[in-house]
């Protein structure tokens, strides 16, 4: 009954001419009854992709399909608006049973459910606590609404598909200019630049006038501040509140009470291991964020990039700071410094240009789900 009542809701609504709501049930296959789990000590290794709920988990040495599937999870998924909860998988693969199996039957491709079943809001149809789950009866009854003719339904697939692949280039560019900056970072704070003498240390071989100091040596830290209540935080405010290093700026507020005025700043979310760096004004929120300056005669940002190199352990619960506290660095004179900071900054601004292009990719293609997925705007 209650996904009857979301049909007859669905019908109410302007629907254009030329389109329909359907069952899924009448627009692709279930194949559940072919999936088979198998537990990690159980698997053989090998290059066919093993896919749970969210994707690939694994890679097993057989498969139990090959051919073209969408997958969608059926626990321990994300069945929220505008997230890839659903998937096309191509050639051999295994999927376990905590992931649904379908196959468009009534559709030119899986492509045009993929991206329904991406737009929709699933979670309301789930069932459980804090373990959801998306049933196959229910799936299965999930009213679709889409074009009648198949040429409409591949336009609209294609248009979301080239924004697809848009987002997963930009996605490549970001990756591989990290993958870059590492290679950087490892060269350059620890080599330097063009130096041929280099002299043994704790830290290793390091050029012949760096010298290892201590954090003490590099950094200031501030003493334990108390945060904003509640009431201060605004949507729109003259100054960014700080509050908690893995949430970066949660809210902004007017008062400068707490205002931090010494810039650039790094700070580090001792429950999350997180750093940032900040060269702007801003208010701490919350004291679980520890606040660190660079020495004069260093250049910040160097020295963050310092900070980033370092593989903080996981020690527990407001014990990683004091990682940090015992650590130490190859530092050059701070002409060097600047230098390296300039070529590592560069690196950074690509990632930063092709975050802000993803972002901008991401809201695009939420815009033309909206707009095409229910027939709000026409292609032909």
């Amino acid at each position: 009954m209650f996904l009857v009542y979301k049909m007859i809701n669905l019908k109410e609504k302007n629907i254009p001419d030329g389109w329909q709501i359907l069952p899924l049930s009448n627009l692709c296959n279930n194949l559940d009854n072919r999936r088979i789990p198998i537990t990690k000590s159980d698997r053989v290794s090998g290059d066919i992709p093993y896919y749970g709920a969210t994707g690939i988990i694994d890679y097993v040495g057989d498969f139990i399909f090959d051919e073209e599937i969408l997958v969608i999870g059926e626990d321990g998924a994300d069945w929220l608006p505008f997230v890839n909860k659903s998937f096309i998988v191509k050639g051999k693969s295994w999927v376990n049973n905590h992931a649904h199996v379908l196959k468009a039957k009534g559709l030119s491709s899986n492509i045009y459910l993929e991206q329904y079943l991406n737009w929709v809001n699933l979670d309301i149809y789930t069932t459980g606590g804090t373990r959801k789950k998306l049933n196959k009866e229910v799936l299965m009854e999930l009213p679709v609404c889409l074009p009648k003719l198949k040429l409409e339904q591949e336009k609209i697939a294609e248009i979301l598909s080239k924004v697809d692949e848009d987002i997963e280039k930009t996605e490549k560019i970001i990756e591989e200019t990290g993958k870059i900056k590492s290679g950087l970072m490892q060269e350059l704070l620890t080599k330097g630049i063009g130096h041929t003498k280099f002299k043994k240390t704790k830290l290793g071989e390091i050029p012949e006038n760096w010298q290892v100091k201590s954090f003490n040596d590099c950094f200031d830290v501030a003493s334990k501040l108390q945060g904003l209540k509640k009431s201060d935080y605004k949507e729109q405010g003259r100054y960014p509140i700080i509050d908690q290093a893995q949430s970066f700026i949660t809210g902004y507020t007017d008062s400068n009470d707490l205002l931090q005025e010494k810039i650039p700043t790094i700070i580090f979310g001792d429950h999350t291991r997180i750093l940032k760096y900040i060269d702007f004004p801003y208010v701490l929120g919350n004291d679980g964020t520890k606040i660190i300056w660079a020495k004069k005669e260093n250049d910040p940002k160097f020295l963050f990039y310092s900070l980033l190199k370092l593989d903080i352990p996981n020690t527990g619960y407001n014990r990683h700071f004091k990682y940090l506290e015992q650590a130490i660095f190859a530092v050059p004179k701070k002409p060097e410094q600047e230098k390296i900071t300039e070529i590592l900054s560069s690196v950074d601004e690509k990632i930063t240009v092709n975050k802000k292009l993803k972002e901008k990719l991401i809201q695009l293609k939420k815009g033309l789900m909206s707009d095409l997925l229910n027939g709000k705007v026409r292609v032909k």
